[in-house]
């Protein structure tokens, strides 16, 4: 059975998909504050096979995906070429039924990917078009993310 965590305060927002044996440590971590241990990764620390350029996509990449990365994967997989901040977030909500709030949302859910996996992971590219910003999928990964998430 999946169930859904979801935090939410200041200038934080995460909603994830977790199993029955993930959920408990959850339930046990909010309520005992006790951690287990220093010795895992958060998502907050880059992993070492994950830090720096990277060439390939991580293998844990989609199971670490927060519900709105993966909607705004799933809606640059779908584009053909460049979308504009408007266009995603528009795509995310009607396509995805997955709401992000104003045009700095975007930067949030790309800033989670540089914390999951480290600056030189580029998932996506950016560009400034005068107006807004414009988004597509990196190519590099276009192929791997439609295997990935079986599209």
């Amino acid at each position: 059975m999946a169930i859904t965590v979801t935090l939410s305060g200041d200038g934080i927002d995460f909603e994830r998909e977790v199993n029955e044996a993930q959920a408990a440590d959850i339930v046990m971590v909010a309520l005992t504050g006790d951690t287990g241990g220093d010795d895992a990764a958060t998502d907050d620390e880059p992993e070492d096979e994950n830090s720096g350029a990277a060439s390939e996509l991580p293998e844990s990449f989609v199971s670490r995906l927060s519900r709105k990365q993966e909607a705004y994967v799933r809606t640059l997989l779908d584009a053909d070429g460049w979308l504009t901040n408007e266009a995603v977030r528009e795509r995310m909500a009607d396509e995805r039924g997955v709401e992000t709030g104003g045009p700095q949302s975007i930067s949030g859910i790309r800033a989670g990917f540089t914390r999951k996996y480290g600056d030189g992971f580029d998932v996506d590219e950016q560009r400034w078009t005068g107006e807004q910003n414009e988004y597509r999928l990196n190519p590099a990964y276009a192929d791997d993310l439609a295997s990935m998430l079986d599209l």
